[in-house]
């Protein structure tokens, strides 16, 4: 048995049951629209630590955008997403109600921001529900197969 290897193949299971975790929780908060953020996650080992990598986009969808600056195509972004949501609009089309999403944000920032709506944070349950459990179960035999080895 290969130590080392067996080390790397265990943290890069639990780096995939972390992701699908991930991917999961999106799911259940309702994050998931066009799949691009969903679909930007990916993990890389390094050394002794699993990194979980997405999308710059992942704070904005999960606490909100604060009052201020916003991207360029901010309301072609909100049009769209309300068409695809299929939003009934009162009157006007969906690129005016994307510039006013986009005005009230800036002044204010958006609902999630200020607490209007639950913040989503997708990250910190399913690191706590897998990682002790999920370390304990990959790593014991590895660890078992070093003490025999230690002490035989």
């Amino acid at each position: 048995m290969n130590s080392n290897k067996d080390i790397e193949q265990a943290m890069q299971r639990i780096a995939n049951k972390l992701l699908a975790a991930i991917r999961n929780e999106m799911w259940n908060k309702g994050l998931v629209d066009t799949q691009n953020l969903l679909n930007s996650f990916e993990s890389k080992i390094q050394g002794n630590d699993i990194l979980i990598l997405s999308s710059a986009y992942l704070p904005y969808a999960e606490f909100g955008r604060g009052a201020g600056k916003v991207p360029y195509d901010f309301p072609n972004i909100i049009a769209q997403w309300a068409a695809r949501k299929g939003i009934h609009l009162n009157k006007g089309t969906y690129v005016d109600f994307g510039w006013a999403v986009t005005q009230k944000t800036k002044k204010y920032g958006s609902a999630r921001y200020r607490g209007d709506r639950q913040p989503a944070d997708v990250l910190t349950q399913p690191i706590e529900d897998i990682m002790d459990d999920t370390i304990q179960e990959e790593f014991a035999a590895i660890l078992a197969e070093r003490l025999d080895d230690l002490f035989t």
